[in-house]
């Protein structure tokens, strides 16, 4: 039977360094995917908003309430409904990665609550 070799720890973080921070910028660049929750509140996801502006062609973006309910909750979606709205060609908008975008909701919300 085989044992593991014990290497250094020096020696492992030399050699696993690069591809953990390769695994780490992909992660961290990463943009919302047509599934992720675009509106956190009434959990309304990407794909459906696109649809919605392809199919119903909203006149405003204040139209874009209609489709489920989105950016009517805590408002946090809306800059980013207007972005998808505004945009010609939806899958070169760039947004957010989902983790960093419910992280920043919840400063958000928590910011809204401290104002009340």
């Amino acid at each position: 039977m085989l044992r593991p070799i014990s290497c250094p720890f020096s020696i492992r973080t030399q050699f696993a360094s690069p591809y953990a921070t390769r695994w780490h910028n992909r992660k961290r660049f990463r943009t919302m995917k047509p599934d992720d929750d675009l509106c956190l509140c009434f959990h309304v996801p990407r794909r459906k908003v696109e649809q919605y502006i392809r199919v119903q062609k909203p006149r405003r973006a204040s139209e874009l309430s209609e489709c489920f309910g989105a950016g009517t909750g805590c408002g946090w979606c809306r800059p980013f409904l207007q972005r998808l709205f505004e945009s010609s060609q939806p899958d070169a908008e760039v947004l957010p990665d989902p983790d960093q975008y419910q992280n920043d909701r919840k400063s958000y919300r928590k910011q809204q609550f401290n104002n009340d």
